[in-house]
């Protein structure tokens, strides 16, 4: 057990070490612009082939996510250790950029971030933070009606019932 233990922890660093060195590549101007270090990972799961790294950018923490085939970044301040937003819902919050596809690969990140990183430096500053926040939430609220919206057409249309009109679950 002990040895599989071993073995799991080797694999893992490897992913996150060919992870870091993407970014290295591909988002240099973190590093050589804004003086981005990578910093330890917090109690992220690192579960089911899930790899992460942790970067410093200023005042804010910039995470890699890697999974399987697929990529995406998040970003917090750093007086707000815990609130973790994807980087592209944060940029559209703030009207940095239109809708951005979420998993994006690095090398197509890197143009928007260069772009507008410091937006998102003065967005999430702590005198900023809260009217920023506010506009996450409020996105995401919209997001969440828009989708529970079209969820609800697909069950009615896809539902044999006398009036296609009626909401889910019967009405008064």
């Amino acid at each position: 057990m002990l040895l599989l233990d071993w073995w799991a922890k080797r694999e893992l660093r490897l992913k996150e070490d060919k992870l870091k060195k993407c970014i290295d590549q591909d988002l240099s101007f973190l590093f050589s612009d804004w003086g981005a270090k990578f910093v330890p990972n917090d109690a992220y799961s690192s579960k089911f082939g899930v790899v992460h790294a942790t970067l410093e950018v200023g005042q804010l923490r910039l995470r890699a996510v890697s999974f399987r085939d697929g990529f995406y970044m998040e970003v917090t301040a750093a007086h707000a250790p815990n609130q973790w937003e994807e980087v592209s819902t944060v940029m559209q919050a703030i009207q940095a950029t239109p809708q951005v596809p979420t998993y994006l690969p690095i090398s197509k990140l890197a143009p928007l971030l260069r772009l507008h990183l410091g937006s998102l430096q003065t967005s999430l500053s702590e005198t900023n933070y809260p009217s920023t926040w506010r506009a996450i939430q409020s996105l995401k609220d919209l997001e969440r009606q828009e989708y529970a919206k079209q969820m609800e057409k697909r069950v009615r249309e896809s539902c044999i019932t006398p009036d296609r009109n009626m909401p889910v679950g019967g009405g008064n």
